[in-house]
Formats: structure tokens, C-alpha cells, sequence
């Protein structure tokens, strides 16, 4: 058996993948085993594996509570990184910081690299199209332009008849045909419908890309960063969306304007004359991360207190409260994009919850990276925002909105902008430079207030 349980089917790019670790298989090696100390597991805290790309894009640490039977731990590949992963130490630390480092050389179980798997990607098999006349489907993601010469703007499209409701990224490549009189030349891009009979296939003012007959490349109908087109020349086309927003690049060019639509979508395109060919037209539909019940790190909770926990991520402060003087972090970590969502108790007034990277010391609420708490019963919510260890900023998120029991609110992260819904509704937004992984953070200020249906995306 591994000293790592590594997840099926491989580690994939952009997702965080759980990683299980054997305690069996590390205090089977030799370096451990012949240590008086290390020796106990007992004594261990946590364990610290750092992982490095082979080609050297991307180092990660993966923490595992050491006190747990079967402790788990999160590993995030980027998009910079390539190929395979190599265990280039482990680090054994126990209670007082004291640490056992055993390096890749006393490593002797086989299986302990990672898998490096890419988001598999389909070609798409455009199924749509107005005339047989002038396209045609030659192979799985390609289409040709027929009669070069003939101008059809309503008459040449073609689209992709499954619609897509949430991130998806659309890559293609275009071969150029000549440049005809039309203003447009071919387009590239979304419909939040199948086309209609008449009319372009792509919805109008930026929803996709235009080679305009003019040479240049750029958002249809909308200003923005452009780019030029040169006759029988090939492009690499992207089009993306993440989290509602839609983003457009051909080659090294990204555009600066973005579309901001999380309807469902349909990926559609014109060629409206010349000799245009589209080639190798894939879709890549990231898998949908896991939501589960939170779960809380009640040994290390911080401050003074006491609380009690229940099913479905429950946490209740049970003592006499009356003070931000409590703090208690998740087990479970959001790596890269993700979000926190409870459900509001009627007892939840004065409850700082939130995201962080680390407790309080003081078991104050200080850490937070953002967060929110109500002040009465219903009562406004209202978000706090604090910079580390400095002055802590109420009142930052005002007219967040009013909340009652049953409501929902939900606390996301998106590369550096966090925000807070209510019932999943319009979010407030703030960019936070802070891409590092981050636990639930919960402070109950009085007794018998807590939170309730805690879910967390990892």
C-alpha cells in the first residue's frame, strides 16, 4: 500500500484533488521507525508533503492532520503546471514544532507520484446548420466554407444544438479565407438560443468575435482590444467562462472586453464568404466540485469557550459567551475558487462567519479575510473585511441586506474577488489579493447562538 492514496483518476488541472494518508506506510520507514521519538504516532501534529512539478511551474504543500485516523489533504494543480508530480519531502512535526524531515531518498513505496491528467476535452460534432449550400461538416469539429464567392450572411451559420449551463472552455482553429466586400467575414462565438431562421447565428453587442473584412479581429459590435487577420493565415481561437463570465482570445491575444451572462449558452458561428475552414473545435466542461458538510477543528479552536457541534456542519456556542473571544476553523480547505454556504438559525445574531487562513490567536474574529454577522433578529447583514493581524473594518459591506431564519447566504471566492450572497442573490463584491487556501471561520459572540447546514465546495 502508498503512503498516499492518491484520487481516481488522477489529479486534474484547475480542480483540488483529496489525497488520503497511510500513518501505517510512514511509520514503516526506516528513518522513522529508528527514531525513539518519531516513532509514536501519538506525538505527531501534522504532516507536510511538498510536491514539485518536473518541470519546475509549480511547488505545492499538502498539510495533513497527523491526529486524525485517516487525515486528508488538498492538492491544487494550475494551470501552469505540466506533466508529473514528484514528493520531494515529507515533514513529520509534533506539538511543540519539532520536526522529523524525511526526504525523497528514504521514500521506498513505489507508488507515491502524481499523475498529472489534463480536463478531458470532446470534440464537438457541430449538429446544427440553415443550408447544406454553403458549409459543410467534413470531419468531428470541422466545418468548410463552400462557394467562396457566394456572400450568405444568413445562410452560412452553423452551431452546436447542446446547450451549456455553467463553465465551459471552447477552443478551435480558424484558417482564414479571402477577404470578400461584406463587412463581416466570419463569426465566432454564443446565442442564448439556437439561432433563429433569419438573422446572424451569434447574438449581437460582444456576445463572440468578428474577422472584420477590414483586417481586423474584435468583439462584434462593441468596442474593445482588437487585433488584425491576414488572408489564408491560422488562428487559435478561445472562448471561455468562468463563473458567469465570458472571455474571447485569438492567439496570445486576450480582449479586454468580457460578457457577463450566465444563461444558458450555445456556441455558434458564421462564415459568411470566402474559403474559411474550422478545425479541431473542442469543449472542455470542468467537473463540478464536490459540496460536502463542513466538519470543525474543535481541538484547535482558539480563545476561550466551549462549544458543541452536530450533524450537517452545526456549531453551537455552548458557554456563557459574551464576547468575540471564541474561533473555530473548518478541517475542510477551499484551495482555488469556491464557496461557504449555511443555512440562518433563528439564534444567529452576532456571529462573525467567514473565510480565513488561520484562527485568531486571541480567538477574536481578526483573521478574517471577509466575512458577515447580523446585529438583530431579522436584522441587517453585515460584512467585515480585515487585513491580518490590523484594524479590523466594520461596516466595509453595508446594505448587504436583511436576513431572517431559513435564509441562505453564501461566501465565494473567485481567483481574488469574494463576495456575499443572500438567498443567492446579487452578490456584494471586493478584490482581496489573497489566493491562498483558506478554512471556515466561525466566532459566536453569545451562548446558545451558532450556525446551522454549513456546506462547503472542495
Amino acid at each position: 500500500m502508498a503512503i498516499i492514496t492518491k484520487p481516481v483518476g488522477g489529479v486534474l488541472k484547475g480542480l483540488p484533488a483529496t489525497f488520503i494518508l497511510n500513518k501505517s506506510q510512514v511509520l514503516a520507514l526506516s528513518i522513522v521507525s529508528n527514531d525513539e521519538y518519531f516513532s509514536d504516532s501519538n506525538n505527531w501534529k501534522k504532516i507536510i508533503l511538498k510536491y514539485e512539478s518536473s518541470e519546475g511551474k509549480q511547488q505545492e504543500l499538502v498539510r495533513f492532520d497527523a491526529t486524525l485516523a485517516s487525515p486528508t489533504g488538498f492538492f491544487f494543480v494550475s494551470e501552469k503546471a505540466r506533466n508529473l508530480f514528484e514528493i520531494k519531502s515529507l515533514k513529520i512535526v509534533d506539538f511543540d514544532g519539532d520536526v522529523l524531515v524525511i526526504p525523497r531518498s528514504a521514500l521506498t513505496v513505489v507508488d507515491f507520484d502524481v499523475d498529472f491528467a489534463a480536463i478531458p476535452s470532446s470534440e464537438i460534432a457541430f449538429d446544427g446548420r440553415t443550408s447544406a449550400s454553403y458549409i459543410s461538416f467534413p470531419e468531428t469539429g470541422g466545418v468548410t466554407r463552400l462557394l467562396p464567392a457566394q456572400n450568405e450572411p444568413s445562410f452560412s451559420r452553423f452551431w452546436y444544438s447542446q446547450g451549456i449551463t455553467g463553465d465551459f472552455t471552447f477552443t478551435a482553429t480558424i484558417k482564414a479565407g479571402n477577404i470578400g466586400e461584406n463587412p463581416s467575414q466570419a463569426l465566432f462565438g454564443l446565442n442564448d438560443a439556437i439561432p433563429p431562421a433569419n438573422g446572424y447565428a451569434l447574438k449581437q453587442g460582444g456576445w463572440g468575435i468578428n474577422f472584420y473584412d477590414a483586417g481586423i479581429v474584435a468583439p462584434w459590435d462593441v468596442s474593445s482590444t482588437s487585433t488584425s487577420w491576414s488572408r489564408g493565415s491560422t488562428y487559435e481561437f478561445e472562448m471561455k467562462r468562468v463563473s458567469g463570465v465570458v472571455s474571447f482570445k485569438i492567439n496570445t491575444t486576450t480582449f479586454s472586453y468580457t460578457l457577463n451572462t450566465s444563461a444558458t449558452v450555445y456556441i455558434v458561428g458564421c462564415l459568411q464568404v470566402g474559403s474559411w475552414e474550422v478545425t479541431n473545435a473542442s469543449l472542455v466542461i470542468p467537473e463540478a466540485p464536490s459540496v460536502q458538510s463542513v466538519t470543525w477543528d474543535i481541538a484547535n479552536k482558539t480563545g476561550v469557550g466551549s462549544v458543541t457541534t452536530g450533524a450537517n456542519g452545526l456549531i453551537t456556542r455552548s458557554d456563557a459567551g459574551g464576547g468575540y473571544n471564541l474561533n473555530i476553523l473548518s478541517n475542510e480547505i477551499i484551495t482555488g475558487d469556491g464557496y461557504v454556504e449555511f443555512i440562518v438559525p433563528a439564534d444567529f445574531v452576532s456571529v462573525v462567519f467567514g473565510l480565513a487562513e488561520a484562527n485568531s490567536p486571541t480567538g477574536s474574529f481578526n483573521n478574517l479575510l471577509i466575512g458577515c454577522y447580523r446585529t438583530a433578529n431579522p436584522g441587517a447583514l453585515e460584512g467585515v473585511i480585515t487585513t491580518g493581524n490590523l484594524t479590523v473594518n466594520y461596516g466595509n459591506f453595508l446594505n448587504i441586506g436583511t436576513v431572517q431564519a431559513n435564509d441562505v447566504i453564501k461566501i465565494e471566492r473567485v481567483g481574488t474577488t469574494y463576495s456575499i450572497k443572500i438567498n443567492n442573490g446579487s452578490p456584494y463584491s471586493v478584490t482581496i489579493n489573497n489566493t491562498n487556501p483558506v478554512k471556515v471561520s466561525v466566532s459566536p459572540y453569545y451562548s446558545n447562538t451558532g450556525v446551522n447546514n454549513v456546506t462547503i465546495s472542495v
